[in-house]
């Protein structure tokens, strides 16, 4: 990241604090690990980099540890030493240089270097420890042979009462994909409350210059296609939550538009966009042509202004194949990435256990992809920033005008320099490539984040991964918006909060995993009384101390944490725990207005009507694919339809 409103921060690469074992551990242990073992040298000296494969431990006993690779017959017994050699090994490096790191980590004095060479041979020769390249093209080697290339088919507009940006938005969607001799289905999803509104939308889309007439659903027309799938069995009342939206109270439903999106393009590639998003791209400015396996972090660097106009004048705009970007990633299996990717182009050095394990399972794939953000960020809050990549943070860390700047202003270029496979939560609609070939999990109908809870869904399958592509949209929101200081308690976060106490240890398919959690939250809006406030509270409890952790882990991913850095995150600390002994804590921001009782019981309402839409998906989902093979769509063309 560079700070470009002010001076360059150079950046830092940190370890952090972590948990060192005792001297004596390393003084005590007389006998090598392996007799005679001349084979550290022999590898250390070709300079190559290695790191873990993917593995499972079981403790056994204060010293013993079961190791063993699903998928194969490996399975091995290595001391704690041994054990802890391994788990430092998770990126990809010289032996030398885990060598130098993994004794300055655990405190091992000069004395016992020797001993952690015998484990890291130990490791070598049990083949734990892997040489990068190789496993690369041992992943590549495994490649399925895909059925077809899938390209995206259609471009999807999410929009509500904004007329003259959604005509703005998709003149200049069309002017890309037209440059670059590209055919999609224009599909735009109205969520406008007004009559009025809906005829100016319509009048807009009639006189959309080129290609097909475009597909458009408002109010009447999911009204008429939630009658069409009530007579395929599906409950109404649970078609209009998901759907529309339908609560009682007047929220916000972006993500029930966003869930039209979904059943009306059931087996596409999609490309969903905001209508406040102008296809202006803005690539990386030091886009490496990498492709990057990640793991839990956000690959995003960042660049943060204080004005839009600041953004435009820095922000250098592109020729750029969007719908292109996407392809390269989206609904595409991980082994066919790499093998479709020159060997000295992909980067496995920071994947995570879940991303290893991904590669080695032939149907894991890329679910959806995100472009980056040139101008406002789109986040809500500002704790955002103190979650940033390792790389943001710390130059944040040296930077405090930038840093201040990054709390008060929310226009920045916001961009991964590789193309990047993560295995995270975070999901940023605004512009999302999504597979919808196979069972996605629905958006959130209401409220705030709705992409968050779309995110977490598909992260609980061990074979749904995201990525993110190097290039930036520019996001034009109206100007002037400013970050929450403090990270509010949406309903968001409470279904959040659920699913993560709710979803089953073992999570084969989505519609299992849905199944499963529908059911449980459904019978968490059936305890009586206290018994269902409490399961409630344990599950925000363990979310709140979850993000707890996350912050205090932010302080040790930078070298000497600044006093400015280390008082936002306290300050965010302390807001956590004074929610946590509030009465009314787990009691969504949304319903405060209300008396007491009221927000109380509207509250075991989300969470049971939450259990309804999870538990019913699969089934919303199946009848839409049932009914686009009978040539039954959600939306209508314009030219079918009447003001």
């Amino acid at each position: 990241m560079t700070d470009i409103c002010g001076d360059s921060a150079p950046g830092t690469t940190t370890i952090g604090t972590l948990p060192r074992a005792g001297r004596e551990v390393w003084i005590q242990r007389k006998r090598p690990l392996l007799a005679g073992a001349n084979s550290f040298r022999e590898h250390a000296v070709n300079s190559r980099r290695y790191r873990a494969t993917f593995y499972e431990s079981l403790g056994l006993g204060a010293d013993r540890f079961l190791i063993y690779v699903p998928g194969t017959e490996k399975r091995f017994l290595l001391s704690s030493i041994a054990q802890e050699v391994l788990q430092r090994c998770k990126g990809s490096r010289a032996l030398e240089a885990h060598l130098s790191r993994i004794s300055g980590l655990m405190n091992v004095p000069a004395s016992g270097w020797s001993l952690v060479k015998e484990a890291l041979d130990e490791l070598l020769d049990k083949g734990l420890l892997v040489e990068e390249s190789s496993l690369i093209t041992s992943i590549s080697s495994s490649s399925i042979a895909e059925v077809r290339e899938r390209s995206i088919t259609s471009l999807a507009f999410l929009t509500a009462d904004r007329t003259a940006q959604l005509q703005r938005s998709l003149a200049s969607y069309s002017e890309n994909y037209r440059s670059y001799g590209r055919q999609v289905e224009i599909i735009v999803m109205d969520d406008s409350r007004s009559e009025a509104s809906r005829r100016q939308s319509l009048q807009c889309l009639r006189h959309t210059e080129g290609g097909r007439p475009v597909q458009y659903g408002g109010s009447k027309e999911k009204l008429s296609y939630i009658g069409e799938l009530a007579r395929q069995g599906i409950d109404p009342a649970i078609a209009r939550f998901a759907m529309l939206g339908t609560f009682g109270a007047e929220s916000c439903t972006t993500g029930a538009n966003r869930n039209c999106v979904l059943l009306d393009t059931v087996g596409e590639l999609v490309l969903m966009a905001d209508d406040d998003t102008i296809c202006k791209i803005v690539p990386h400015p030091q886009r490496d042509g990498m492709v990057k396996f990640g793991g839990h972090e956000i690959p995003r660097e960042a660049w943060f202004y204080n004005t839009r106009e600041e953004v435009s004048a820095s922000a250098k705009c592109e020729p750029c194949d969007l719908l292109g970007e996407h392809e390269r990633m989206l609904g595409k299996r991980l082994v066919n990435i790499i093998s479709q990717t020159p060997a000295n182009r992909v980067d496995i050095a920071t994947a995570c256990k879940h991303l290893l394990a991904g590669l080695q399972h032939g149907d894991a794939k890329v679910v959806f992809t995100m472009t980056g953000m040139a101008g406002d960020s789109g986040a809500g809050c500002a704790q955002n920033v103190i979650l940033s990549s390792k790389r943001v943070l710390a130059e944040l860390n040296e930077n405090e005008a930038a840093f201040q700047r990054a709390l008060a202003s929310r226009e920045v270029l916001w961009v991964a320099r590789s193309q990047t496979i993560t295995h995270s939560v975070q999901c940023q609609a605004a512009g999302l490539g999504l597979a919808n070939g196979e069972l996605l999990p629905p958006f959130f109908p209401i409220g705030r984040n709705e992409d968050g809870v779309f995110g977490s869904l598909n992260l609980l399958l061990p074979t749904s991964f995201q990525g993110h592509v190097p290039v930036a949209l520019l996001h034009d929101a109206l100007p002037g918006r400013q970050y929450q200081r403090l990270p509010p308690f949406r309903m968001a976060n409470l279904i959040l909060s659920l699913v993560a106490y709710t979803a089953p240890a073992q999570n084969r398919t989505m519609q299992t995993t849905l199944r499963s959690i529908g059911r449980s939250l459904l019978e968490i809006s059936a305890f009586p009384g206290q018994e269902f406030w409490d399961s409630v509270f344990t599950a925000v409890s363990r979310s709140h101390a979850r993000t707890v952790r996350m912050l205090q882990l932010s302080s040790r991913r930078v070298t000497n944490c600044s006093p400015y850095l280390q008082a936002e995150i306290e300050k965010y600390q302390e807001h956590i725990f004074a929610s946590l002994t509030a009465r009314n804590g787990s009691v969504p921001e949304e319903f405060h207005g209300l008396p007491p009782e009221l927000a109380r019981e509207r509250t075991r309402e989300l969470v049971q009507i939450a259990g309804h839409l999870f538990f019913a998906w699969p089934d919303l989902v199946a009848a839409a694919r049932d009914l686009k093979r009978k040539g039954m769509r959600l939306t209508k063309s314009v030219t079918e339809l009447s003001d």
